[in-house]
């Protein structure tokens, strides 16, 4: 085995939903997906924003697909979940709270989760959500992931309390995003 290579985890064959990937730790949290050999769909109210991260991902040869959708609207939730079902079925979800709306991020995870059984494709991974929001929302997302974790049929569900104001919070950001969607644990919140 090369070395490092019990670091990385096999994402192959996997489909991953990540919301915001316009920008900033979406964008990171997409390309390192990719680069873990994961399919990404990229989700970003800016439908520009979301086709240039989408031929971001595609140049690490994984597949990838923009939606243009805002989490903070019911709608919009509703088309990107049939949009996943419709690849197959998400395996790994990271969507972020926009502004101080964590409940439309919370729908969608809710959404991925009764979508689980349904996924086609690997079966040997249970399915993994990180939810992320804002320190000023740190306790509305421990209540989130503690509901979602007691009730998420095998899947895990983490939170990350992350404020990245800048490259460096980026990176920091999508590496425990990462880190969160390949434990084997559920119901963790951590702050980057």
């Amino acid at each position: 085995m090369p070395a490092g290579a019990a670091l990385r985890p096999d994402l192959r064959f996997r489909l991953a939903l990540v919301t915001d990937a316009g920008s900033g730790p979406g964008r990171e949290v997409a390309t390192r997906l990719a680069r873990l050999g994961a399919a990404v769909l990229v989700a970003d109210p800016d439908a520009a924003a979301a086709r240039a991260t989408a031929a971001g991902v595609a140049e690490r040869r994984t597949r990838s697909w923009s939606f243009a959708a805002d989490v903070t609207r019911p709608d919009d939730r509703l088309l990107l979940a049939a949009r996943a079902r419709d690849l197959g079925g998400a395996d790994l979800l990271v969507t972020a709270a926009r502004g101080d709306d964590l409940d439309g991020a919370a729908h969608l995870a809710r959404l991925f989760l009764d979508d689980l059984a349904t996924r086609r494709g690997r079966r040997d991974h249970p399915g993994a959500v990180v939810l992320t929001a804002p320190g000023h929302l740190a306790d509305a997302l421990r209540a989130h992931v503690t509901a979602f974790a007691a009730d998420a049929a095998g899947a895990r569900v983490h939170g990350l309390v992350a404020d990245p104001v800048d490259d460096e919070g980026v990176r920091r950001t999508a590496a425990a995003a990462l880190d969160l969607l390949v434990r084997s644990t559920t119901g963790e919140v951590v702050a980057v």
